[in-house]
This record gives structure tokens, C-alpha cells and sequence, in this order.
């Protein structure tokens, strides 16, 4: 087989006088790799007999020291801090965090997936479970030197599923519903409705980053730690001045500071959704809050936008998320269809459609012409 790479890291997998070795060429780089394969297969040829790979004594012996490692010196103070403590939280419930992470294999990690399949978690959310995990034992394979190998962590296909779009009417009836619930809720759906961030982000929007001069929304943190602004709509510039002079009324008049949303957490905003969804008898399990994320790209997309600049607008890292709504927009093929048209020409050796059509049919073909 020679050289793989698994991970970051290049392995070595050769067979000598019929007996297989697969060792780690403990590099990053394929021509090392190479390198070291060609040595390898000179020393065996010579009689050398490679070590067993054996995990080192270490301080990080167990999952749990291993998570907690991982927390501390890759995730801490990023936007995916939350999101992968939950994770490693979840996968503790079905393999113990007390486990030695040697023992980590395939067996255990096919149980993990099967126990949270039956908890009800989606082919998504397993994999990105499976990516915490994954990413921690390729630290303690390649970085600390504490994990022999990295066993084999299959990801389940994902569907694309379906995006759910919000029509104005139930819009109306959603803000509607929602300012008797919360005036506070009611706004934080107007926001979202008119920028199509994500609800972390619109929880974290603190009015030091409200340009109402410039009517520019700037949000700096996010779970792709991609910084980006957005123009304001008059509806957002009209809740966002409404909002202001709310909070400066209670601050005695000065500029408000903080958290434009102070009250709502995460759990309170989802709670209030399924309000919504109960009061408008609404039971698709993909009208979810995210879905007015769908519905702002598809209106963007709808009216002409670019998929580019609906790229920049959602903060997507990757035009491949944004693609989904390519769909959403045909008449952009029609137009393209309709650009090339005006480079057609007329020209003596182009022959009529019918002239076309009948030489096809019949088998004839001038001499010099050419075939399609």
C-alpha cells in the first residue's frame, strides 16, 4: 500500500517476506513519508523486527483528562466552546469518562453511535459528535503521543433535508403571537426576519456593535468566527430605534449598553417558539426557529441576489452552504440562456434548423460539412 495519510499524519504500510507492518512515519509531509518507507523496507530486508507501537505513561489516560485537555488549549474562548461541551457531555453518557483512551475502538465507538441513533439524534448531529470525538483522539494520537492509533470513526451520510420557507402571512401571525407572549421575543424575530442570523447571534448583538448613524448591524462573533456587517432594513433600523429608547429611558437617559436582548436565553427563546408553533396548530418538525434563516436566503435569492454577496450576507464560510438556494432562483438560468443567445450569428455555412434536421434524418451530409 505504501504511504497513507490518516488524520494529519502520513503512515507507512508495507509488506516484507510476506509479513505485513503498518507503522506511523511520525510526519506530516508525504516526501518524508516516502523516505521513511524506503529505510523502513531496508531495514527489514536486513532482519529488523519495528517495535510494537505502545502508548506512552501519560497525563492524559482517560476520556474525560482528555476532553478537559482538548477544552483548554483548542476550544476555550471559541464560539464552538459551548457547542463541543455539550457534545463530549453526551458522549460521556455511553462511554464512561473514566475509560482509558487506549481502549477507545471501533466496537466502542459503533455502540456509541447505535445508543445515540436510539436517543433520537439525527445523522448530522451524531456526526458532529463523532467529530469531537475524533478531533480529541487525533490529538492524543499525533500531538501528545499518548494514543497508539486513532480507531476508525464512520460518519453517517446526512441528508440535506428540507428548508423550510415562512410566507408573510404566517410571519405576521408569528410576530403577532409572539408580542403577546414577550415584546422582548417579538423583537429579537424582527431581527432575525430582517438579517437571517443566527439566533446565537442575535443573543449576543450588543448595542456597541448598532451603527444607527451608518444604519450598519456589525456582528464580530459567531460559531465560524467569521466577522461580517449588515446594512439595516427600515424595519430593523425602526425596531432597533424603538429598542434604544427603551433602554436609555430605564439606563436615566444615557446610551444603553450591553446586550440588546438581556432577558432571553437560548432555552427561554425556544420555549416561546413552541408557543408559537402550539398556537398556530403547526406540527412539521421543520418549522423550527433556524427556519427564518432559510426564509431570509430565499428571499434574497428569490429577488435576484447574488449568491455570492447571500454568502456574505449569512456569514457562510463555504459558497457550497449557500448553493442550497441556487435552486430557489431558475430564472438566473434563463438569463444566462438569454446572454448567450445575443452572441448568435448568421452565417453562410450555419444551415436552417429544417435543413439541419432533414439531412440528420434522412443520412445525407454535404461534402465539407460537419458533423455535431
Amino acid at each position: 500500500m505504501g504511504v497513507y495519510k490518516r488524520g494529519s499524519t502520513w503512515w507507512i504500510d508495507v509488506t516484507v517476506n510476506g509479513k505485513r507492518h503498518r507503522v506511523s512515519a511520525d510526519t506530516m509531509d508525504r516526501q518524508d513519508a516516502i523516505i521513511k518507507e524506503a529505510q523502513l523496507k531496508k531495514q527489514l530486508m536486513n532482519g529488523f523486527i519495528p517495535s510494537p507501537v505502545e502508548a506512552p505513561s501519560c497525563d492524559v489516560c482517560t476520556l474525560q483528562a482528555a476532553f478537559d485537555r482538548m477544552l483548554e488549549s483548542h476550544w476555550k474562548g471559541s464560539p464552538s466552546e459551548k457547542t463541543v461541551t455539550s457534545h463530549m457531555s453526551q458522549i460521556m453518557k455511553h462511554i464512561p469518562a473514566d475509560t482509558p483512551i487506549v481502549v477507545v475502538d471501533e466496537r466502542m465507538i459503533y455502540k456509541l453511535i447505535q445508543a445515540l441513533k436510539d436517543g433520537g439524534n439525527s445523522p448530522a448531529s451524531i456526526n458532529r459528535k463523532l467529530s469531537t470525538l475524533s478531533t480529541t483522539l487525533e490529538h492524543a494520537c499525533y500531538r501528545w503521543k499518548v494514543l497508539p492509533v486513532v480507531p476508525f470513526i464512520p460518519r453517517g451520510k446526512e441528508s440535506r433535508g428540507r428548508m423550510m420557507v415562512i410566507s408573510s402571512e404566517q410571519e405576521k401571525e408569528i410576530l403577532r403571537i409572539a408580542n403577546t407572549l414577550s415584546q422582548a421575543f417579538a423583537g429579537l424575530l424582527a431581527i432575525l426576519f430582517e438579517t437571517g442570523m443566527r439566533l446565537s447571534e442575535a443573543l449576543e448583538l450588543q448595542w456597541k456593535d448598532i451603527d444607527l448613524e451608518n444604519r450598519m448591524v456589525h456582528i464580530w462573533e459567531n460559531k465560524t468566527d467569521n466577522p461580517r456587517s449588515i446594512p439595516m432594513t427600515d424595519r430593523l433600523y425602526a425596531v432597533l430605534m424603538i429598542a434604544r429608547q427603551h433602554d436609555s429611558a430605564l439606563e436615566g437617559g444615557s446610551v444603553p449598553v450591553g446586550n440588546i436582548v438581556q432577558e432571553l436565553t437560548i432555552n427561554r427563546v425556544q420555549y416561546l417558539w413552541s408557543q408559537v408553533r402550539k398556537l398556530m396548530r403547526i406540527e412539521d418538525p421543520e418549522f423550527t426557529i433556524h427556519a427564518i434563516r432559510h426564509t431570509v436566503a430565499s428571499r434574497l435569492v428569490q429577488n435576484g441576489v447574488d449568491l455570492y454577496v447571500v454568502a456574505k450576507w449569512l456569514g457562510h464560510t463555504s459558497i457550497k452552504t449557500t448553493e442550497r438556494y441556487a435552486h430557489l432562483a431558475p430564472e438566473n438560468l434563463r438569463k444566462a440562456a438569454q446572454t448567450l443567445n445575443a452572441f448568435h450569428i448568421t452565417a453562410p455555412e450555419i444551415v436552417s434548423t429544417e435543413t439541419f434536421v432533414t439531412n440528420v434524418t434522412s443520412g445525407t451530409r454535404r461534402e465539407g460539412s460537419h458533423s455535431l
